[in-house]
């Protein structure tokens, strides 16, 4: 509080503006994360569409590591057998190994780089990144609309009256003068 009144007052007044305009802003806030749910809510023929674009997606990125998986451990088993075969014959252990199942020594030119890797680890995060970003808003929109369909609106508190002068030792010593 301020040292007379007079400072309390503006203090008071400057407290009150910053609050307003904090509101204002949370206001606009509030605002923009509830233009989602109802833009979605305005085009509902797209949102199966989007869905559907998403889960494609990520069952095909699915898809290509679990066939990559399978052919690595094919070529694993082949690769194994060949060289127990071998062994049994008194062969060098990769003397009867087919040409596709022998340990890459140098990175195949079929196999993916570093950077498309590195691009796909990117794109499958993305993908998720999104999928968990439509069910968070979904599910707000969904619950926003359940919960809190005709929430009423909060009256904002009423301004306070400006505080009323008090005297100061001035006027004191007038009075004291008159008398």
């Amino acid at each position: 509080m301020g040292e007379t009144a007079a400072d309390t007052a503006r203090e008071v007044a400057a407290l009150r503006a910053e609050t307003e305009r904090l509101l204002d802003a949370l206001d606009v806030r509030v605002q923009r994360s509830l233009a989602v749910p109802r833009q979605v809510a305005a085009h509902p023929a797209l949102m199966p569409i989007a869905g559907a674009l998403v889960a494609l997606s990520v069952l095909l990125l699915w898809y290509r590591s679990w066939r990559r998986a399978v052919r690595a451990r094919r070529l694993a088993a082949e690769r194994r057998r060949a060289e127990a075969v071998a062994a049994e014959l008194g062969l060098p252990r990769e003397a009867l190994v087919p040409a596709e199942a022998r340990r890459p020594t140098e990175p195949a030119s079929e196999e993916p780089g570093l950077l498309q890797r590195t691009l796909g680890a990117v794109a499958a995060s993305a993908v998720l990144a999104g999928v968990d970003m439509l069910a968070r808003r979904l599910s707000a929109a969904q619950w926003s609309t359940i919960h809190h369909a005709a929430a009423p609106e909060m009256p904002r508190p009423a301004p306070l009256p400006p505080a009323p002068p008090t005297q100061t030792a001035d006027a004191e010593t007038e009075r004291a003068k008159s008398a």
